[in-house]
């Protein structure tokens, strides 16, 4: 009687498990949903990124747009002496304009400037220069000290225009001498655009 009692006690015991058929099954099935998740996520980091990206664009279009507006808003009729006459200082292109304001960025924004706005490999460049007379405007010496700031880069095109006071909607166009036209153009517009928007056009 002993005897079969230590023969059923010796007998293996079932054990729970996992087959290697399912263990493959969770592993496959595992990684997809890893590759789902690290998916959505790598979308959503690079939407991320790129409205921060036009969101600081945004930004530094608005900067530049107010510093040139308020610049140009405060243009002075500054008289020069261009060989044995006189005239107003402003010349225009349209990659850039030359100006006297009242509203500088130097001098905490007191006082005058002769500012110069140009267009230059893509970047939109300001200098000021805040020591001059009317002899020396159009034809500064060589070692005049000029402030440098780039307002604005990364577009791709940016255009100046300037209307005369006299003329209607139409009559915009991409040049502007005051000693030729002896006066002042209407404020100028400028339209900047990139690869990423459209043309912004902000008048001054």
């Amino acid at each position: 009687m002993s005897r079969r009692t230590d023969r059923s006690a010796a007998a293996p015991m079932p054990t729970a498990g996992f087959t290697l058929l399912e263990v493959v099954l969770s592993l496959v099935i595992f990684s997809f949903l890893t590759l789902m998740v690290y998916g959505a996520f790598f979308v959503g980091h690079r939407a991320v990124l790129k409205g921060e990206r036009d969101a600081d664009e945004n930004q530094r279009m608005r900067v530049a747009e107010d510093v040139l507006g308020r610049e140009v808003r405060s243009a002075v009729r500054y008289i020069t002496k261009h060989k044995d006459e006189t005239a107003p200082y402003f010349l225009g292109q349209s990659d850039g304009l030359t100006f006297v304001t009242a509203a500088p960025q130097a001098r905490g924004g007191t006082g005058l400037a002769a500012v110069t706005y140009k267009a230059v490999d893509g970047q939109l460049v300001l200098e000021e220069r805040v020591g001059f007379t009317p002899e020396d405007l159009y034809h500064p010496p060589a070692d005049v000290h000029v402030d440098h700031a780039v307002l604005l880069s990364g577009f791709s095109a940016i255009r100046f225009e300037f209307l005369s006071r006299d003329e209607g909607e139409n009559g915009w166009v991409g040049k502007w001498d005051a000693r030729e036209e002896d006066g002042f153009a209407s404020p100028s517009k400028a339209c900047a655009s990139s690869a990423t928007r459209g043309c912004a056009r902000s008048r001054s």
